[in-house]
């Protein structure tokens, strides 16, 4: 959202999730770029091919939060005549924003793999975090270490995932 606001760009939002209200919306708004979980993504492209609305305005449909099968990146890819962008980013959302990411007709070619590093190099984040669940972290201090050449090489087992002290 914060991409949205800098960039001086529109952002529509849905209260609730409705396969028919984004068709609606996006027809009505003239939105440009789609941002949405797997499943939501297939649901919208699921009802505009039924309802045989082509989402003219629409140059880009990004997925992630979760895994995204490739099934998905190669409908997109079909569905439009390779008109719109199929997108995807990996990083923490709520502190760096993306570190890997994977667009357009890169990402129709290699459709299970989540791309190239945004930035190539070591990247470390350092965030204060409170946690009231179960378990023994309460409160403390997480560390992401990030090696761009590394998940460039496909040797992410080389990267330090998350580090939680308390």
């Amino acid at each position: 959202m914060l991409s949205c606001f800098a960039s001086g760009l529109k952002l529509v939002m849905m209260y609730k999730w409705d396969a028919d209200e984004a068709v609606d919306m996006i027809e009505r708004e003239h939105v440009t770029a789609f941002s949405g979980v797997p499943t939501t993504a297939f649901q919208l492209l699921e009802r505009a091919a039924e309802r045989g609305v082509s989402l003219a305005s629409l140059e880009g449909l990004s997925s992630g939060a979760t895994l995204v099968p490739p099934e998905l990146v190669r409908r997109v890819d079909q569905q439009f005549a390779s008109r719109v962008a199929p997108g995807n980013g990996y990083g923490l959302t709520e502190t760096s924003g993306a570190m890997l990411g994977n667009f357009g007709a890169d990402y129709v070619a290699r459709s299970d793999s989540v791309g190239k590093a945004l930035t190539p190099g070591k990247h470390t984040l350092v965030f204060d975090f409170k946690y009231d669940g179960p378990g023994p972290a309460k409160d403390g201090t997480g560390v992401l270490s990030v090696d761009g050449k590394e998940l460039d090489r496909k040797a992410i087992e080389h990267t330090i995932p998350l580090v939680v002290t308390n």
